[in-house]
């Protein structure tokens, strides 16, 4: 990997977990107004840890360096696609047992997808 690209992976891994961290914060604020519904408290956890998980990260990572790749930016935000960003937001939230690993697998899964979907549109 050039400095350029380890740069550029290493600004993905901080925009990233902030992205989450700010997440997470949102879940608990629907927390507090859904007391009774402990999917968001249980997806701020998840999305907190996630958070944490993504931070900690080698930056020669497999995982971090293929979202890194999918994920376009301008100046310190990320651009996830809809369908992405509507996936992150519900980490945890469903399925309270999902492995930090294997949701960011599904992710770059999700964000393939989202770029495939926008470059047909983009062709019609």
């Amino acid at each position: 990997m050039t400095d350029r690209e380890q740069q550029d992976v290493k600004t993905f891994r901080t925009l990233f977990a902030n992205y989450l961290t700010d997440q997470a914060e949102w879940r608990e604020e629907k927390a507090a107004e859904h007391p009774n519904d402990e999917r968001n408290a249980g997806s701020a956890r998840g999305l907190s840890a996630l958070a944490d998980y993504v931070a900690s990260l080698p930056l020669d990572t497999f995982r971090l360096v293929r979202l890194a790749g999918l994920c376009p930016s301008i100046a310190d935000a990320l651009l996830f696609g809809e369908h992405a960003a509507g996936v992150i937001a519900r980490y945890h939230f469903d399925d309270p047992t999902e492995d930090g690993a294997l949701f960011l697998d599904r992710l770059a899964d999700e964000m393939e997808s989202d770029r495939e979907a926008g470059a047909e549109a983009a062709a019609r």
